[in-house]
């Protein structure tokens, strides 16, 4: 889990930052939130509700999240289909070259 942290630190967000508008307050971290994604799908959490209960409960998501609370799950779902769908390759395609 740190050494995927340690990965996902040194990611480009510039693609995912600019999907939101700046009208929108950010509450958090849309970098944080694609960690969450990306540790829920390593660990089979695919649920925005389950992996809302892990945020709260487990020890590895509370880690990725900071100092940040916990997201709630309509947060990861509209996170999930209105802002990750843009730029869902370009970040994947730098998780993979770095993996």
């Amino acid at each position: 889990m740190r050494l995927l942290n340690a990965i996902l630190e040194g990611m480009d967000y510039s693609k995912l930052y600019a999907a939101y508008s700046r009208m929108v307050r950010i509450e958090i971290s849309p970098k944080c939130l694609f960690k969450i994604l990306i540790y829920g799908y390593m660990n089979g959490i695919y649920s925005s509700g389950k992996l809302e209960q892990a945020c709260r409960r487990d020890i590895n998501f509370l880690y990725l999240l900071g100092r940040e609370k916990a997201p709630d799950h309509a947060t990861l779902a509209r996170f999930r289909s209105q802002r990750l769908t843009e730029v869902v390759d370009d970040l994947f395609v730098q998780l993979v070259w770095r993996l």
